[in-house]
């Protein structure tokens, strides 16, 4: 009985977990991606979720002094550089 619940525990769980897969990459990892792109020393550095043409995609933004900011959009499956746009 105690291995029939613990088996149905295993299952309950397995439905809980988040809809992400785990082989999509790290807002972190696309920081380190994005970074390449950006000629500055930045003052700030944010991450946010987002998507693309329907495509999931981190939305990384850095700022810096004198009004300088990158916009870097990384694909959250493939780490592939989707979008840019530097001011």
């Amino acid at each position: 009985m105690r291995h029939a619940l613990l088996v149905l525990a295993i299952v309950l769980l397995s439905g809980c977990s988040p809809t992400s897969p785990s082989s999509q990459i790290t807002s972190d990892r696309a920081i380190e991606l994005a970074r390449p792109l950006v000629d500055f020393e930045p003052t700030s550095i944010t991450t946010k979720p987002d998507t693309s043409n329907g495509q999931p995609v981190w939305t990384v933004t850095f700022r810096g002094g004198f009004n300088q900011f990158v916009e870097v959009r990384v694909d959250r499956n493939t780490g592939e550089i989707v979008r840019a746009a530097i001011a």
